[in-house]
């Protein structure tokens, strides 16, 4: 439940890679795939910041779960 609450949810603009890139994690992690993906996904349309790009990369392709 308290994953489930820091779970930022929103119209996709707020904040910066790095927060949908941990978004998408706390999604995977809630095992809400879809969620998850899109989550990920939104990292591409902000700037690359701690190594977002490559961390999303990796979640996407299902190797650092």
């Amino acid at each position: 439940m308290l994953l489930r609450a820091a779970t930022p949810r929103g119209n996709g603009n707020e904040g910066s890679s790095i927060n949908s890139y941990y978004s998408g994690m706390a999604q995977l992690e809630l095992r809400n795939k879809a969620a998850a993906d899109a989550d990920l996904r939104k990292v591409f349309m902000k700037p690359d910041r701690s190594l977002a790009y490559h961390l999303s990369r990796l979640a996407l392709a299902g190797e650092n779960n």
